[in-house]
């Protein structure tokens, strides 16, 4: 299919070629949702609830108009999960509804965010690298090969029997990538929870500079959205760097811009935007403490939004994006349940 917003990832109109344009609607789900839809299908008790729903998905999902991707955030996830066989089960949902679907990781989608809006004021770099957002497969998830394997030489394979082994192991190494390993495996440098403890450092890390903040004024009003910016040049610090060194500038070409010119920059660049506006709400709009998972939501949610036509995630997230108004930036719903989809499902299978 062919998606109909152009702004996603250059769709294009090819009614002429095949007499008619498919619309897509892509649809970003959060972790607990999927589990929500693992319970319907497995006939848990609490997925009762979501059964229709995941119907309705299934269909739609079927029948080509509703894309659901996956992205490098629910692998992390997924693999966080103790119990291997819980998730074997999730991921047997999330590659059914899927369908391999993958939104590429943010470091990409940066990438080709940051030459556009460098090269809008700089004229530099004159050829902006470009991204695909939207792609099959786990090579995609991740914006990189991960599923490449070739039968070694001195293995006395037929030509078919070398393109059956290639397509088994692609197909296995892809699913791996989802699932991880069992909890015990040992392997040099594989730690699928190393992230819960930099999660756990970033929380603390906010908390100690709510209160700092709070000390001298940083928490409300236009020193808290200067502090917000001040974040995010920090974060995405490694990002901004590359691409200055790869266009031929330097951080004195942006310092040159002062602070109202930063300001237009980060709006220029529509996932640090939208990083930057949750964040900000999350730190001066809710007094709800900093916790672990908020940095990978952190990660997820802003190119979702971004680039997504629906995005079903947590109550907390939604009422920030609809605070700052991240729908009409970007012409994205964000909403926080389930049955809540359903209205979209229905008006994608008229269109």
């Amino acid at each position: 299919g062919i998606t109909s917003r152009t702004r996603n990832d250059g769709g294009v109109d090819v009614s002429a070629l095949a007499g008619i344009v498919k619309v897509v609607l892509r649809v970003y789900l959060d972790q607990n949702h999927w589990i929500s839809l693992m319970k319907a299908e497995t006939q848990h008790p609490d997925g009762r609830r979501f059964r229709d729903v995941a119907m309705l998905l299934s269909e739609a999902v079927n029948r080509g108009f509703v894309s659901l991707p996956l992205s490098m955030t629910h692998a992390m996830e997924l693999q966080n999960r103790a119990n291997f066989q819980s998730r074997l089960s999730l991921a047997s949902t999330m590659i059914r509804l899927s369908r391999w679907h993958a939104i590429a990781p943010q470091r990409v989608l940066l990438a080709a965010e940051l030459d556009q809006a460098l090269s809008s004021r700089f004229g530099r770099p004159t050829i902006p690298r470009s991204s695909q957002v939207f792609g099959v497969g786990a090579d995609h998830l991740y914006g990189r090969s991960v599923t490449k394997y070739e039968p070694p030489e001195e293995f006395a394979l037929t030509a078919d029997q070398r393109r059956l082994v290639t397509t088994f192991a692609k197909d296995l190494l892809q699913v791996t990538s989802l699932v991880g390993g069992p909890r015990d495996l040992e392997l040099p440098d594989y730690d699928p929870t190393a992230h819960q403890e930099v999660g756990r450092r970033f929380a603390s890390q906010q908390e100690q500079m709510r209160e700092i903040r709070r000390q001298y004024g940083y928490h409300r009003g236009e020193k808290a959205e200067r502090a917000a910016s001040v974040d995010v040049f920090d974060e995405f610090n490694v990002r901004i760097t590359d691409a200055l060194e790869q266009a031929g500038l330097h951080w004195g070409h942006l310092y040159a811009l002062k602070q109202s010119g930063l300001e237009a920059f980060i709006e220029d660049v529509p996932t640090i935007y939208a990083h930057r506006e949750l964040r900000r709400l999350r730190q001066v709009a809710s007094q709800k403490p900093w916790e672990e998972n908020d940095l990978t939501d952190l990660t997820a949610l802003p190119p979702a939004i971004v680039y997504c036509d629906v995005v079903v995630t947590e109550r907390l997230w939604t009422d920030l994006a609809r605070r700052v108004d991240l729908s009409s930036r970007f012409g994205t719903t964000v909403i926080r349940s389930l049955e809540d989809l359903i209205p979209f499902l229905i008006e994608a299978a008229a269109a």
